[in-house]
């Protein structure tokens, strides 16, 4: 081989940005032959460079110089038409994973797979760098960890969003310093949750970051990754010496406590029992949550006077809370606020005394049965179901009459609202002494009409008894 064509004489003309240089380089190559360390960089150039005269160049020169064996797993795992693919599908993907589970022995082969991708990370068309991230994440292969990691830094929020996502697909520990520095989207804490266990410990110590929003998204990391080793570190947000000066950051003492609740470790208990006692009604509701995920029976009496909280999102929580720990103790401050002004307050309190299955709650329910919401009954029913085994009286379902035309509801008939009706436990009857419905004693549960201004003899038998009147619409609306 001549000093022109020395091995880095070549290289400097095959990674030159001019086509006529390149081609220069493989004329060079092809008459006096290529150096082992430079086939990979003859094969990039066959696979990927834009102009089609030194594609078939450099196809000629790998052709006359590899090995037969590396020829043969080429031919098998590449074709020509997997440049045209479009990086935003499933096919590319596919097509360059294929070839570095072929080349997986032969590294500087295998980076030539990813070579165009990782180029595309600094595109100037921003879609297409964030159409590489993508693809480099669903490739997953390791070596595009460090170009994923600089993508990070891309003034482009899209482009930081998937290269955060492909780390995360990964799963590179790698990763988890620099997706920590810019936790600012949910990409970047769903990547850091993937990777899991080794991302814990600089979690933790992102717990103590200056920047209140790093500090919020590490605490809920750690919930979704559920590593013990955080339990201590999560109390201490909320109660430890640095609580002074963070107790104005509700939104860090919400993300610390719904992370305690997912770890679901009992040493949290005592904490959450406090706070719900803070000023901040979304930590009280927060922690309502947590303390039902970890069911600790020492909860019960503290949820119970949350069931009087002043916010109804507290409120409702704390009732669905006493019905996953099941204590017999929650039982009467649950029958309370089944009179709650908040309906969803009434929905949970019925739903957690049917999971307790105390027969106290019986007389209650059924009182229940006729509240103006379908969901409370609805829940209401089905706790009563559970409390008689299973079945439930014709008589505790709700029972209903109609007038007027079903249409504007979008039925065609009568026949087909009741129907549909059936299905949602509705029975239809007669008003109170017609005697010619399911249950001639009983008084109608509800009027169906057409308008509120209708004149019917059924309408104006329904207020006279207090009969609750309803549009066809209007019920539809409650049901869905």
């Amino acid at each position: 081989m001549s000093d022109d064509a020395s091995p880095e004489n070549l290289r400097k003309f095959l990674e030159s940005d001019d086509s006529a240089m390149v081609m220069m380089g493989l004329s060079m190559a092809k008459g006096s032959g290529v150096p082992e360390e430079l086939l990979p960089t003859i094969l990039g150039l066959y696979m990927w460079d834009d102009d089609s005269t030194v594609r078939a160049a450099a196809k000629s020169v790998f052709t006359k110089y590899a090995p037969a064996e590396l020829q043969a797993k080429v031919k098998e795992n590449w074709k020509s038409i997997y440049r045209t693919l479009s990086i935003t599908g499933n096919k590319f993907p596919e097509a360059i994973r294929q070839f570095i589970e072929a080349f997986k022995s032969q590294d500087d082969f295998a980076e030539i797979a990813l070579e165009s991708l990782i180029k595309a990370l600094e595109d100037d068309n921003r879609g297409v760098a964030e159409a590489s991230a993508s693809a480099l994440g669903k490739i997953g292969d390791v070596r595009a960890v460090e170009p994923l990691i600089k993508a990070l830094g891309d003034e482009n929020r899209s482009v930081r969003s998937s290269a955060a996502f492909a780390l995360g697909v990964i799963g590179d520990a790698r990763a988890v310093e620099p997706l920590i520095k810019t936790l600012d989207n949910e990409a970047v804490a769903w990547a850091l949750g993937h990777i899991g266990k080794p991302a814990v410990e600089p979690l933790i110590k992102a717990l103590e970051d200056d920047n209140g929003w790093i500090r919020s998204s590490a605490a809920e990391v750690l919930g979704v990754i559920g590593d013990a080793r955080a339990v201590e570190p999560l109390i201490r947000v909320l109660g430890g010496e640095k609580a002074a000066w963070m107790r104005d950051l509700e939104f860090i003492r919400k993300s610390a406590i719904e992370a305690l609740g997912e770890i679901g470790d009992v040493r949290a208990v005592e904490m959450l029992i406090e706070a719900l006692g803070d000023g901040g009604s979304h930590v009280r509701e927060s922690a309502t949550s947590a303390l039902g995920k970890i069911g600790d029976a020492r909860a019960v009496e503290p949820l119970s006077k949350a069931l009087g909280d002043e916010t109804g999102y507290v409120r409702w929580p704390a009732a669905e809370a006493l019905g996953v720990i099941g204590d017999a103790r929650a039982v009467e401050p649950l029958i309370e606020v089944l009179l709650d002004d908040d309906w969803r307050v009434r929905r949970h309190a019925a739903e957690a005394l049917g999971k307790i299955g105390d027969a106290r709650a019986v007389e209650p329910l059924n009182k229940v049965l006729k509240d103006e919401k379908e969901h409370v009954r609805k829940y209401a029913k089905e706790a009563l179901k559970k409390l008689s085994g299973g079945i439930m009286a014709d008589t505790d379902k709700i029972h209903y009459e109609m007038t007027g035309s079903p249409k504007r509801a979008g039925f065609k008939s009568k026949a087909e609202l009741t129907e549909y009706l059936a299905e949602h436990g509705y029975v239809r009857d007669d008003l109170a002494g017609e005697g010619y419905g399911q249950s001639p004693d009983k008084v109608c549960d509800l009027l169906l009409t057409n308008s509120y201004d209708s004149s019917s003899s059924k309408m104006k038998k329904a207020k006279k008894r207090g009969i609750r009147i309803l549009t066809f619409q209007d019920l539809i609306k409650e049901l869905e």
